[in-house]
């Protein structure tokens, strides 16, 4: 009894464990990367409305550093960055049916009245555009790729 309470608090607590937001964009969420040159990539990282933008900015950092390591350059630089939020706006109208006993119409009304408005919920998520130039050589202002990603699997976000 005891085992199966213990399985049991174990599946709803990954169940409810928000899933790692680094990855390929998905839904609004995630990295994109486009090559622009020869050894020039593009990348943007979408972030959850919970995130800030360093938060976002880092992850943006964490793919170049992958695309780095993939492309075989032990370095890269960001040349330009840029961050702005996305806001996105949904508008719902929502009706409401309760009992009003005292409501000033006919008895066969009674208990019955509609109650209407309109919502609209705003969502701001920071984006992230990062400019990367990839080196061979370490310079002045380049980043490592090899401690980037360590720096991640040490904080859990990369799991290899």
């Amino acid at each position: 009894m005891q085992k199966t309470a213990v399985l049991f608090s174990a599946c709803i607590l990954f169940a409810c464990a928000a899933p790692n937001p680094y990855r390929p964009l998905d839904n609004g969420l995630g990295y994109t990367e486009v090559n622009i040159a020869r050894n020039r990539y593009e990348v943007m990282f979408h972030g959850s409305p919970d995130q800030d933008e360093l938060t976002a900015k880092n992850y943006a950092i964490l793919r170049a550093a992958e695309i780095a390591k993939h492309e075989n350059f032990p370095y890269f630089r960001i040349n330009k960055d840029k961050t702005r939020e996305k806001e996105s706006r949904e508008t719902v109208r929502e009706s409401e049916t309760r009992s009003d006993p005292y409501a000033p119409y006919p008895r066969r009304y009674w208990g019955k009245r509609t109650q209407s408005r309109t919502v609209t919920y705003t969502e701001k998520r920071p984006v992230v555009k990062l400019t990367v130039t990839l080196d061979s050589a370490a310079c002045e202002d380049c980043l490592s790729a090899d401690a980037k990603i360590a720096e991640a699997e040490a904080a859990g976000i990369l799991r290899h």
